[in-house]
């Protein structure tokens, strides 16, 4: 499988704190990578770094080039002034385009009815949805994905939990934190573990 990402014995420190030490993964097409830890470990942080946002204290980081990365953050990187719809066209703006066209990804996500809505009016499940439509709008080769499924209804959680089965069973990667028992029948979950 090609090499995606690695990190080789990465450590990150806060002003003088440290939040992990020597951490090690690769991530490959075709790879579930699961980021494990309480509150407080540096999961977010590791997300960050894998995304080439932080450059770790110690270890490196090595990305394909031309590597591309969509990522979800845990808040999600919602413009309360905006529409719905306007979400997705400034996405589908910055992003290359994938067969996907905006009314159906609304209409997957059961958003259509919300489309013209500012995220302001919206509750916070209806703001995780706004972000999961980027993995119906937007390609990449790796999804970085920070607590995905927090705020979902129990529909939304497995309707995701197939999006991402198919989409590393179809030569995606994914690196994933989440507090929740993950439930991938298909494919093979692997962890990296922070104290």
């Amino acid at each position: 499988m090609t090499q995606l990402i690695h990190a080789k014995h990465i450590s990150h420190t806060y002003e003088k704190t440290s939040v992990f030490a020597a951490t090690s993964f690769t991530l490959s097409k075709g790879d579930l990578l699961t980021i494990k830890g309480p509150n407080g470990s540096g999961k977010t942080t590791l997300l960050r770094i894998a995304l080439g946002l932080l450059t770790p204290t110690e270890g490196t980081l090595e990305q394909k080039s031309d590597l591309q990365c969509l990522h979800l953050q845990h808040r999600p990187a919602i413009q309360s002034h905006l529409t719905v719809r306007e979400h997705a066209a400034l996405w589908q703006h910055y992003y290359p385009r994938t067969a996907v066209k905006i009314d159906d990804a609304l209409r997957i996500l059961g958003m259509s009815h919300y489309q013209h809505t500012l995220a302001k009016n919206l509750s916070a499940g209806q703001c995780q949805r706004i972000q999961l439509l980027k993995l119906l709008l937007c390609k990449a080769d790796v999804w970085v994905l920070d607590e995905p499924f927090s705020h979902l209804d129990q529909a939304t959680q497995t309707w995701l939990n197939e999006l991402i089965t198919y989409f590393v069973e179809h030569d995606g990667a994914v690196i994933l934190t989440s507090h929740q028992t993950l439930n991938f029948q298909r494919i093979t979950i692997r962890e990296c573990v922070l104290c």
